[in-house]
């Protein structure tokens, strides 16, 4: 689980400056849901603490200010790159 806890806190790293926290992990053995076209092994739940996302979504905002709803929008930018 060495490498899995490197990946999680890569993770964690990279979310952290944009407010987003992990929130749980469910690990399927390979056996998941479909998604994607294929099984997921490892499903990660985000969320924000309080008011973390604020900052975040402020900052974008003021880059993107016709870019759309922050909240729908900023988010899937910052997990999907």
């Amino acid at each position: 689980m060495g490498n899995d806890e490197t990946k999680l806190d890569r993770i964690r790293a990279a979310l952290a400056p944009h407010g987003i926290f992990l929130r749980g992990v469910l690990d399927f053995d390979g056996d998941g849901p479909d998604m994607l076209g294929g099984r997921a092994g490892t499903v990660i739940l985000l969320g924000n603490v309080g008011g973390s996302i604020w900052p975040s979504f402020s900052a974008w905002r003021q880059r993107y200010p016709d870019g759309g709803d922050p909240l729908d929008v900023e988010p899937q930018q910052v997990v999907l790159g």
